[in-house]
């Protein structure tokens, strides 16, 4: 046996442990939802009636039904409000961390502090924030004569536009959330920058808007490309802040595919369709993997 193949199976024998691991925690239990998602599995119904295969049925009743098409817009809605903020919100942040200013550490541990937050613990402080009687928006909204009456941030039909105020309040929620990690993510990619890149523009007279846009902005796509796909399938995916602040009410204008899928198998006892809006989630979640991999290929053949 050479030492080649030696190393091989040490390799093979030392990472046979966590694969395992990967596979009961996370393959598994993917493969078993899409399963699931093929049979009729209704919990009040199962000792008598089994669990018919259906396929697709699961799929298709799901579209015709006009509240998973609710809950499916404001999926979307919630995970480009959140992306184009932490973007936005992250980028500046990691501009200003990533100066040279006093108090720099201070302001880097500030900003990192919701990571540290409990999702429980977060959706409460938040759940007080938007709380019609005690929210300290309100009271500084009256204070200074813009309202009469306290807004009901969580429980109102109203919307801007033509988003609904619950679903921008539990928007800002997730984006203070996941913030710290924009931040930090963004932060990398702007001190991999070389200091004689900006030194040079500055040189040739560049503005700092035109420094932004024609180097910062150009040198973090990958960077940002990444984030992007992260905090998209994060978003998604995300259960906690929005059933532990809203339970996907009012009137379902905050409902999300997450919190669908859980009231479809715990409330309603409807697993296969739970199963089915579960699949959607994955599905979409690789969608938009896919799509960063081809991105991300497509800038490497143009670079090279």
């Amino acid at each position: 046996m050479t030492m080649r193949t030696r190393r091989r199976i040490f390799m093979t024998v030392m990472l046979a442990p966590a694969l395992v691991l990967v596979g009961l925690i996370g393959i598994y239990p993917m493969v078993d939802t899409l399963r699931l998602s093929l049979f009729e599995y209704d919990l009040y119904r199962v000792a008598f009636a089994g669990t018919p295969f259906v396929g697709l049925e699961n799929f298709t009743s799901l579209f015709q039904e006009q509240a998973f098409l609710r809950t499916l817009a404001n999926t979307l809605t919630f995970g480009v409000i959140v992306t184009g903020a932490l973007l936005v919100m992250g980028l500046l942040i990691a501009h200003v961390l990533n100066s040279e200013i006093r108090g720099r550490a201070i302001l880097r541990t500030i900003s990192l502090m919701p990571w540290f937050v409990p999702g429980v613990v977060a959706a409460a402080i938040w759940v007080w924030i938007f709380s019609p009687a005690q929210s300290p928006i309100n009271q500084l909204l009256q204070a200074v004569g813009l309202i009469d009456e306290d807004i009901r941030f969580l429980a109102s039909t109203d919307s801007v536009g033509t988003i609904s105020s619950p679903l921008l309040s539990i928007s800002a929620a997730r984006i203070w959330n996941g913030l710290p990690l924009a931040v930090v993510i963004l932060l990398a990619g702007l001190q991999s920058i070389g200091k004689d890149v900006y030194e040079a523009a500055k040189l040739d007279g560049a503005s700092p808007a035109r420094t932004l846009f024609s180097i910062t902005i150009p040198l973090m796509m990958p960077t940002i490309s990444v984030l992007t796909a992260l905090i998209l399938i994060a978003t998604v995916g995300h259960f906690e802040l929005v059933y532990l602040m809203t339970g996907g009410g009012p009137a379902n204008l905050t409902n999300t595919l997450a919190v669908y899928a859980y009231q479809e198998a715990f409330t309603n006892g409807q697993f296969g369709r739970a199963g089915a809006a579960s699949s959607f989630i994955l599905i979409v979640s690789a969608v938009i993997g896919a799509a960063y991999i081809a991105a991300d290929r497509r800038a490497n053949r143009l670079g090279s």
